[in-house]
């Protein structure tokens, strides 16, 4: 099929800048905008997507240091140097009023065995030593001062403890103690010093006045001494010196009540200053020093990977994790990063913790970045942007998620639309009643409040919420050739289709409003175009043609009406079932009848046995699930192989397995399509194809020669009926769309959505007739408002089709 294969993705209207071309790896890449939008006090936000010889995807925080109203800290998981959390549940259960961690990345590198979660290298936290390597080699590292000024580089430590007259060294704060040493514990080791009663152990408490810190000598007074048993308790607000051997002798000759000093020098890159919090990297050399990118050191494999820096003066910290492992983002190497983030301004950066670890959070949206896990990993340390700002919930300051736009004419955007506080703070991710104004010329606001280039130029839309105003730039690109993306389509009676028109500019392949072409149906009795929007009618099959000037293209439209529910996926008498078996089940027999079938064979000892169904049917219409009932009798089945493929899904097949089931007892799967297919909200992927079924068998509870009955009872497409109407609404995921009424103004629409779904809207009258349409395009999980400004007051209907689903309410508009 010409187009059916073009990525669904292609229908999002092109609200993507082109950033420019950069050599990375001295290979010339392309760059695209995909995400650009202030994310907090002086923090911006920025995914970049580079295409060339490859595809990496980067993600990237900017945050402005002169702002007075965010600072920086370091944190480790559950406040403990073992473990490990999960860096958005670290910033959730440690901010506070006035004190909220709005993003961050992962830190260190760390142990995966023996202590796991420990952090290979420093960490410090407000002014704290956490931890400190006891290995010879040094570390990179990133800090910042009590001034928010950042640095990089190795890191050297040297601790010092002063009784008296003498000088002893403090070999490093918290984890093992080793023979002759002596080790100051504090509040991040733990709860407790871990360990044995082989020494001494000084409990202390700084003298008033004092606050830890490094680069300074403090005062401590000496508040209990325990020799010869090990693992004290460290309150919180105290710490502990413990020595074993000689160190242990050092602290035999303390008293309580005395003073000691201690001293935790440490230096980066050479620089003593006043730090206040410390994250380790790489042992490699900085990735980027003083703008030059290193050579040496380099990690050459593809990985996720995360990095810091900042820009020659210091005022702007950029974090950046470049996905990886994925087909849609390979991964790079640290010079790779390097390049990557000298692109975006970095003079300075180091390599951090990669892999599966790589994660660029923002406290609003969770990860940005595609995790190479599947999910977040709990990691040993993070380095994080904390809004001090007081708490303010009033919008002041308003800005459009897409700032700057390029549309083909006829093309249609949805702003949205977020509010901050008067110190930056966001405080809203879907800003409503916002007025937005725009030159005829450059195009007209729909009901809806999306933006239809029906114009002739570029210019802008201005948009007003309680005298905060932004503006949005649209660039109005030149008109090229317009095509329907799909040759054909699959349809109900039930599902309306907003045809998915395209033009190609520039290369890029840009969707447009379906309602600005002239539709013509070959057959209306089969299917109806009102507006670009397809409504199957009857079955059958039509050809619909569609006109925008002087470029025409056509689409083949085949309804198929599900009469009943469920429906058999095809009956089993048809002969072009396929049973087959492994080679140790022997005396097969089969009893099929329309819904239903028995098999029967003789089982003997061996291995990978298993009894498959095969054949390949195009599932009927647009079924909501599959479902199978089946009795194994005694049969030990161990796993259940279904096989399914996509209309547009050449040779890749979509595989699920299922266990765990009973025996002699009715098994049920129910499979609903939008959980099972890869791209269910694509219309060119339908109709879902049928493959195969397997059921595995094991060898326990087996018994050799002995028949053995497998009952297929049902396979069969079930089809759900139009809801009439929401009573007492509880909004699930996927769910239906809620609906409530705004007096004066409209229907409010709820979404919570999988993942974004192209949105249609229509507005009835009681005897049917559709009164408006609005088509929000694709979008994402939100609450919008749909207007009836007017409308006559009475009992309407609303439809919302979503992706394949679609739900009706009736609704009084007064």
């Amino acid at each position: 099929m010409k187009k059916i294969l073009q990525s669904f993705l292609l229908l999002l209207l092109c609200v993507s800048a082109q950033a420019g071309d950069v050599l990375i790896g001295g290979k010339s890449y392309s760059v695209d905008t995909t995400a650009m939008f202030k994310a907090g006090p002086g923090m911006q936000y920025m995914a970049l997507e580079f295409r060339g010889s490859r595809r990496m995807n980067a993600f990237f925080l900017k945050v402005d240091l002169t702002n007075p109203y965010i600072t920086y800290r370091a944190a480790i998981g559950n406040d403990s140097i073992y473990g490990g959390e999960q860096p958005t549940r670290v910033a959730a259960r440690k901010s506070r009023e006035g004190f909220t961690y709005l993003a961050g990345t992962n830190g260190d590198f760390y142990n995966t065995t023996g202590y796991v979660g420990l952090p290979c290298g420093y960490t410090m936290i407000d002014h704290e030593i956490a931890n400190n390597p006891v290995q010879a080699w040094r570390r990179m590292g990133l800090a910042f001062d009590d001034n928010k000024v950042p640095y990089l580089g190795g890191i050297d430590y040297r601790g010092t403890l002063t009784v008296g007259g003498n000088n002893y060294s403090i070999a490093h704060v918290n984890h093992l103690r080793q023979a002759g040493e002596i080790v100051l514990y504090n509040q991040h080791n733990g709860g407790y010093t871990h360990t044995n009663q082989y020494g001494t152990e000084v409990l202390v408490k700084l003298s008033e006045g004092y606050t830890w810190a490094v680069n300074k000598v403090l005062e401590a007074k000496v508040e209990k001494i325990v020799k010869n048993k090990g693992n004290m308790k460290i309150p919180a607000g105290y710490a502990v010196l413990s020595g074993h051997g000689a160190g242990a002798d050092a602290l035999n000759t303390l008293t309580e009540g005395a003073i000691v000093k201690i001293a935790l020098n440490i230096t980066l890159n050479g620089a003593v200053k006043p730090f206040s919090e410390i994250v380790s990297g790489d042992t490699r050399s900085a990735i980027i020093r003083d703008g030059v990118v290193s050579t040496r050191d380099v990690w050459n494999e593809l990985h996720p990977r995360t990095g810091f820096g900042y820009t020659a003066d210091r005022k702007t910290a950029i974090h950046c994790v470049v996905d990886g492992r994925s087909t849609i983002s390979t991964g790079a190497s640290t010079k790779d990063l390097a390049e990557i983030m000298q692109f975006v301004g970095a003079a300075d950066a180091i390599n951090l913790d990669g892999g599966g670890s790589s994660c660029l959070f923002l406290k609003d949206f969770g990860p940005m970045n595609k995790v190479s896990d599947g999910q977040e990993r709990a990691v040993s340390n993070g380095i994080y942007v904390v809004s001090i700002a007081p708490t303010d919930n009033n919008i002041s300051e308003i800005r459009c998620v897409k700032e700057r736009v390029r549309l083909p004419r006829y093309g249609v955007y949805a702003p949205l639309y977020y509010g901050y506080n008067q110190y930056g703070v966001l405080v809203s991710k879907n800003v409503e009643g916002v007025i937005q104004t725009v030159d005829p010329a450059v195009g007209k606001i729909l009901d809806d409040g999306s933006f239809l280039a029906s114009g002739t130029k570029s210019g802008e839309i201005t948009a007003t919420y309680n005298g905060a105003t932004t503006k949005i730039i649209i660039e109005q690109l030149a008109e090229s050739s317009v095509s329907i993306r799909l040759d054909s389509v699959l349809l109900d009676n039930k599902v309306a289709y907003p045809i998915e028109v395209q033009t190609e500019v520039e290369g890029t392949l840009m969707g447009l409003y379906p309602g600005a072409l002239t539709w013509e149906v070959d057959d209306p009795t089969v299917c109806t175009v009102t507006n670009g929007v397809l409504r199957g009618l009857k079955n059958g099959t039509a050809i619909v043609t569609g006109t925008l000037g002087t470029h025409r293209d056509q689409i083949k439209v085949m309804v198929e009406v599900a009469e009943q529910s469920p429906k058999v996926v095809l009956p089993f008498t048809n002969a072009s079932w396929k049973v087959t078996t492994s080679s140790n089940l022997k005396g097969l027999v089969n009893t099929p009848t329309e819904q239903s079938i028995k098999t029967t064979f003789t089982y003997k000892s061996g291995r990978n046995t298993n009894v498959a169904y095969n054949n390949e049917v195009a599932l009927y219409s647009l079924p909501d699930t599959v479902k199978l009932v089946f009795n194994p009798g005694d049969i030990n089945v161990h796993k259940l192989s279904m096989r399914f493929k996509e209309n547009n899904g050449g040779i890749q097949t979509i595989n699920k397995e299922f266990t765990s089931f009973e025996k002699n007892k009715d098994n049920t799967i129910s499979l609903a399509l939008s959980d099972l297919m890869e791209h269910a909200n694509d219309r060119g992927a339908y109709p879902l194809f049928f493959n195969f079924m397997q059921f595995s068998i094991g060898g326990a509870g087996m018994v050799s020669q002995k028949s053995y009955d497998l009952e297929i009872k049902q396979f069969a497409l079930i089809y759900k009926n139009v809801a009439t109407s929401i009573v007492n609404p509880v909004l699930e995921r996927g769910g239906k769309p809620v609906v409530t009424m705004a007096a004066g103004k409209g229907a409010q629409v709820a979404l919570d959505l999988d993942k974004e779904e192209n949105v249609l809207v229509e507005v009835a009258s009681a005897a049917g007739s559709v009164v408006r349409q609005s088509y929000w395009g694709r979008i994402k999980s939100g609450t919008y408002m749909l207007p009836l400004n007017g409308l006559p007051n009475g009992l309407y209907i609303i439809t919302v089709y979503h992706g394949k689903k679609h739900s009706t309410v009736k609704v009084m508009w007064n």
